[in-house]
């Protein structure tokens, strides 16, 4: 037999000063109780969960479901079906010495040491002067790749970097001390990097890196690239620009779909299946902001390859502008057993 519960700080339950009782008042903690001894109440689940409704949440724990009976939505966290939807992946650092923790991997021109972690030219050139990776960058061709590196100390002249085979120098003529970051595509097999020196250039590199962007292909990517951890579409009016990611959907389920789009100008898409199709309930997007939809992609012919467009725009439509953030959950309003 249970001993008997007299007083609750939590449900206000107290003995009148007239009302008699055989045993001390016990206060509730926030456990379910068996009575061993008469007046000794023992936690039933010592250490385990202590609460299952927000009714008895007496310690600040909430063991409820993460949504209300009452409010729409999917009661479960279901992930997001959508891969690298915040366009952040980045593959393995690729360049050889590039923090100079040696002196080497590096063809040094007139001027140019290295030492203490650090490339170094010293203004003792009188003309332009290169440093060079030893060897070549392969794997990267056709690749969208993240390239960066930084000076600093830098009291005269400039400095252009070039990866090879990119149709053009990636910096030009440079000289404020700072990291500088680029995203490009090699069309080469290989590349090499070059750091060009003018003739009265002194100061310090480092931290040269090369890392290929969205390193598991998970998006097909057309006149669209991905970069500063977006989505990018440019101005051009001669193509479409897409994106699109495949086993995504499914046709009949319920889905939720967010994305945030930072417009310049032009109309966005969103579509689905391998031929592109328009879902009804999703509009065109026209405007900067996050945006949710709930939808149910698909007759069999728009479930093509379960394939999700989260950016599309004709040539006539040219959107210019980035998208990202994008997550795509199936919506469940029938709440789960729990």
């Amino acid at each position: 037999m249970k001993a008997p519960i007299l007083h609750s700080p939590m449900m206000g339950l107290m003995l009148g000063d007239n009302m008699m009782a055989d045993s001390t008042p016990v206060v509730i903690e926030d456990y379910f109780f068996d009575s061993l001894v008469v007046n000794e109440l023992t936690p039933i689940a010592t250490g385990g969960v202590s609460d299952f409704h927000d009714t008895w949440d007496l310690d600040g724990t909430d063991y409820t479901p993460e949504a209300s009976p009452d409010d729409e939505g999917y009661w479960d966290d279901l992930p997001n079906v959508v891969l690298n939807g915040d366009y952040e992946e980045l593959g393995s650092e690729l360049v050889t010495n590039g923090t100079f923790d040696a002196d080497s991997n590096w063809t040094k021109g007139t001027g140019w040491t290295i030492s203490g972690g650090s490339a170094s030219c010293d203004g003792t050139q009188t003309s332009d002067s290169t440093l060079v990776t030893s060897s070549s960058i392969s794997g990267i061709q056709n690749k969208p790749v993240k390239f960066s590196f930084e000076l600093s100390n830098c009291t005269s002249g400039t400095i252009s970097a070039t990866v090879q085979g990119t149709g053009g120098q990636e910096f030009s003529g440079v000289s404020q001390n700072k990291t500088y970051t680029t995203h490009i595509t090699s069309v080469d097999s290989t590349a090499l990097i070059t750091f060009t020196a003018s003739s009265d250039f002194v100061g310090d590199i480092d931290n040269i890196s090369i890392k290929q962007v969205d390193p598991n292909d998970r998006w097909g990517l057309s006149n669209t690239a991905i970069e500063d951890g977006a989505l990018t579409f440019t101005d051009n009016s001669s193509a479409a620009q897409y994106a699109f990611q495949d086993n995504v959907v499914a046709e009949g389920n319920v889905y939720e779909i967010t994305l945030t789009v930072n417009r310049t100008s032009g109309t966005l898409k969103m579509l689905f299946g391998t031929g592109g199709s328009s879902v009804s309930g999703i509009s065109d997007i026209t405007s900067s902001g996050t945006y949710t939809f709930i939808t149910t992609p698909l007759t069999s012919g728009q479930s093509g390859n379960g394939r999700f467009w989260p950016g599309y725009t004709s040539a006539s439509d040219n959107f210019i502008g980035t998208v990202d953030n994008v997550t795509v959950r199936e919506y469940a309003i029938t709440p789960l057993d729990v």
